[in-house]
Formats: structure tokens, C-alpha cells, sequence
């Protein structure tokens, strides 16, 4: 069941299904013993189900950062599972392991060449996969932008910007080769900023694409730097949540007009 859904049965309904199967099983559920069992079933109920509310992409979409050169699986052993058959409604449980490849990660979006207009007043109203192609890497992390195509990738690192700055995207080495970012990137004070120190500072969304010849990217290889102005005084408002913003610690590269997605993370 999706989270915050309408139940179709009620608790009442519940309650009462249960009582059924106690007189077909020739039990009385007006007895003292059984009076509260019905109420005690629905609980235990929504524990056992409670999973139908839990997103599973939360956590599918975290993975292991530092994977150069490896390339063997990285496994998880010994994870407790509770699951009912479906059949007989009966209880499964074990252990589980789970494996994979870091180089099978998706680490970036490339624009498809023809897709249909977006209503930027529309949020999450868009599948990923009708406008973007998903990166995968090469061995050893890297990837070949090709020349003229649109690419999304998300930084390495997190960038803060404290209440009394303002930053500002700039070519890291105008001679670097046939690479241009969007360098009209601008973060404003708050961007990625914690005053209790316990989020270290925000992913920024990059806009890459190469010009005339292909060009071979490496993961934290340097594409941009940071032009920092001082404000007069510290801004009053900042960058975050009470703005609504929607990016303060993000962990994809799409914007919030597409549906949720597992990449680049």
C-alpha cells in the first residue's frame, strides 16, 4: 500500500473478518479470552504489512562512492527478512545476500535527441526515461562525453555556502581542452549550508557537454571552480527548506520535474 493511501477496508471491517474466521474455526469470539484477539490480529497486521509503505528506492538508490578501479562485487551478507506467502498467507523467514557490481551505477543523464515539452509548473509529473538516456561508466570510472549532446552529472563533492557568501560557477582552466560546463551557475547563501554541521554541504547538479570532439571525463576530475562574492551582511533568508527549495541535499542530478529517480547516488 503507497504511503499516506486511503485504506479500501476499514479497521472496523478488519476487526469484524476476523471474528468471522473464529466462528468458522468453531471458536467463539465473544468469549473473554478472544474478545480482544480481533483488535490484537489488525495490529499485528500493520506491523507484519507495514513494508507496502516503505519506498524501497530509499534505499536502493544509496551506493558506494569510491569504486575506482574495482571491479569485482561488493556483497552484503546476513540480512534478516520477515514476508508472508501470498498464497496462504503464511510466514517466510530468513536471510538474505545481495551483490553487485559498482561499475553497473548509473552516474549521469544524457538528453535524448527528441522528446516532448515539459510544464515547468508541473513537479514530478515526468518519467526520467522519456527525455533522459542514463551513463553508465567505462572501466575505471570514466566516461566519454560525446560532442554537441546535453549531459547531467552530479558533483563528487558537497559545496556549503555559509549565510554572508554568495558563489558562482567559472571555467577551473580556460585551456583545459574542448569542455564547457553551464557556467551560469549560481548558489546562493544557504546552498548546502548546516549550522549544525551535520550535513556537509549539497551535490550540485552539473550541465556538461562537449564541443566538436569527443571528450573523456574521470570521476573527480576537476570540470569547474567556485568564484566567491562577500555579501554586505549576511543574507536574512536562506537557501534550504524554509524557501521550499528543492534541492538542499539532493542526491540525483534531474530536476523536480521528473519522477523519482535511482541514479547517481
Amino acid at each position: 500500500m503507497a504511503k499516506n493511501k486511503t485504506r479500501a477496508v476499514s479497521r472496523t471491517a478488519a476487526e469484524s473478518a476476523v471474528r468471522t474466521l473464529l466462528r468458522w474455526a468453531g471458536e467463539k469470539p465473544g468469549r473473554e479470552g478472544l474478545r480482544d484477539t480481533p483488535k490484537r490480529v489488525v495490529n499485528a497486521y500493520e506491523d507484519w504489512f507495514s513494508g507496502y509503505a516503505i519506498d524501497p528506492g530509499a534505499y536502493l538508490r544509496r551506493t558506494f562512492e569510491e569504486v575506482e578501479g574495482y571491479d569485482e562485487m561488493v556483497v552484503l551478507r546476513d540480512i534478516s527478512f520477515e514476508s508472508f506467502c501470498e498464497h496462504h498467507m503464511a510466514p517466510i523467514i530468513g536471510r538474505a545476500h545481495v551483490g553487485y557490481l559498482p561499475s553497473d551505477r548509473v552516474v549521469g543523464y544524457r538528453a535524448k535527441k527528441n522528446s516532448l515539452p515539459v510544464d515547468l509548473g508541473k513537479i514530478r509529473a515526468y518519467r526520467w526515461s522519456d527525455y533522459w538516456d542514463p551513463v553508465y561508466p567505462e572501466s575505471g570510472g570514466k566516461i566519454v562525453l560525446e560532442p554537441e549532446i546535453f549531459y547531467l552529472l552530479l558533483s563528487a563533492e558537497g559545496v556549503s555556502i555559509p549565510p554572508q557568501i554568495a558563489a558562482e560557477m567559472m571555467a577551473y582552466d580556460p585551456t583545459a581542452g574542448e569542455l564547457r560546463t553551464h557556467y551560469a551557475g549560481f548558489f546562493d547563501p544557504g546552498f548546502g549550508y548546516d549550522p549544525a554541521g551535520d550535513r556537509p554541504g549539497s551535490r550540485a547538479a552539473l550541465e556538461v557537454r562537449a564541443r566538436d570532439v569527443p571528450f573523456m571525463v574521470e570521476h573527480r576530475q576537476p570540470v569547474c571552480k567556485l568564484g566567491l562574492e562577500w555579501m554586505e551582511s549576511p543574507a536574512e533568508r536562506l537557501y534550504g527548506t524554509d524557501l521550499g527549495s528543492n534541492y538542499q541535499g539532493q542526491v540525483t542530478m534531474l530536476s523536480k520535474h521528473f519522477e523519482e529517480q535511482t541514479a547517481g547516488v
